[in-house]
């Protein structure tokens, strides 16, 4: 029998209101579901089991691909290298999963950031077969992904390198807006600088 997975929501009160700065200063061009509900993220609706081929694992050096890693050693080489994780929870089913991966991490320059000041773990949220160990607990990935309360699909998780929440972004966005959010939680801005007069600097005018 399955054990339900307790939230993981509690870990993080900060970043509750980080979450909250972030999709309340998006601008409408950049946010799909912004402008058309029916856009993204794709509603939480179980379609079965997942399914057998493993997308996490696409992409090899020099293939033009982010290289993704499983969950486990992805939470193991954050904790090595000090680096935060960017977790990208997806379903088998979802377009818009689909477009972000193809138009966002498709993207060089998103793709460059993130190899270079992540660790980039993908999670597919039904799938009952492959686990990691998460907060003291071995959990399935769909537990992991429920342990967050997720709604809607593709839901991205940024992780401190200790494995705690630092926020987590909901929906499709677009490559530039999300170039943004990535030096926003890697440079360490959201400690001191709320999203909203951080993401009002032109990026030329960053440190």
């Amino acid at each position: 029998m399955t054990t339900p997975c307790r939230s993981f929501v509690r870990r993080a009160v900060p970043a509750a209101l980080l979450v909250g700065a972030v999709l309340g200063a998006w601008p409408a061009a950049d946010a799909a579901w912004a402008l058309d509900p029916a856009s993204g993220p794709t509603p939480k609706v179980i379609r079965g089991p997942a399914s057998p081929e493993r997308p996490g694992n696409r992409g090899v050096p020099g293939d033009g691909k982010l290289a993704w890693n499983e969950l486990e050693p992805a939470l193991a080489e954050a904790k090595r290298s000090n680096k935060p994780l960017l977790v990208d929870v997806y379903t088998d089913w979802c377009g818009w999963c689909r477009r972000m991966d193809k138009t966002t991490y498709g993207n060089a320059d998103v793709r460059d950031y993130v190899a270079k000041s992540f660790v980039p773990a993908r999670v597919n949220a039904e799938d009952d077969v492959r686990r990691a160990n998460y907060d003291g607990e071995e959990r399935t990935y769909r537990q992991f992904a429920d342990g967050f309360r997720i709604t809607g699909y593709p839901t991205t998780l940024f992780l401190a390198p200790d494995g705690t929440l630092i926020t987590q972004l909901p929906g499709y966005v677009k490559p530039q807006t999300f170039l943004t959010v990535l030096r926003y939680v890697a440079e360490g801005h959201y400690r001191t600088r709320s999203w909203d007069a951080f993401s009002r600097v032109p990026d030329e005018a960053r440190p």
